[in-house]
């Protein structure tokens, strides 16, 4: 299923291909950990890496990777929004 949007997490190599914009940004967070009852994730931080490492490499985008081993707070995302945006 994941072919059918063009991404590729296997070992099937794909072709590198850039788009048409002068400067394409990922900011992609990995929340593992979650408060208020809600179960703690295994891969999230993983999946998190793994997305900015194809987006980077597959795609030419500026990747900033937030992995959150913790609960991420109010002020962390907000440090994020203006200092790296």
């Amino acid at each position: 299923m994941a072919d059918d949007r063009g991404l590729s997490f296997g070992n099937k190599p794909r072709e590198t291909t850039t788009t048409e914009f002068a400067n394409n940004r990922a900011y992609v967070i990995g929340i593992n950990a979650y408060q208020n009852g809600i179960p703690q994730l295994r891969t999230a931080v993983t999946d998190a890496e793994r997305l900015g490492k194809l987006l980077k490499e597959s795609h030419g985008y500026n990747v900033l990777t937030l992995p959150c081993n913790g609960a991420p707070t109010l002020a962390t995302l907000r440090e994020l929004i203006h200092t790296k945006m």
